[in-house]
């Protein structure tokens, strides 16, 4: 760790550009990545997806959570907030 970071200062824009390269340069983090984009690609294959024209219209939404409650059953208004039903929007 720098003295500068240890020490309460600043860091210049040099040694923030070496720690984000160091971060993305690293196997570890970039294998972890990897695999949640795998999961999260997964999640968005496994579960319906909603139509872009029937999200836009809160009405017809409401109808499509109603369609799926019965699959998601408690878990249908969750998954929706954390954006499951969207998730391959573009």
């Amino acid at each position: 760790m720098s003295t500068a970071v240890a020490s309460g200062g600043d860091i210049s824009p040099k040694d923030l550009f070496r720690r984000i390269y160091r971060l993305f340069h690293n196997k570890r983090f970039g294998l972890w990545l990897i695999f949640a984009m795998t999961f999260l690609s997964l999640v968005g294959v496994l579960f319906d997806q909603v139509p872009a024209e029937v999200r836009a219209d809160p009405g017809r939404y409401r109808e499509f959570l109603e369609q799926v409650h019965p699959k998601f059953r408690g878990w249908t208004y969750p998954l929706s907030m954390l954006g499951v039903f969207h998730m391959f929007s573009s």
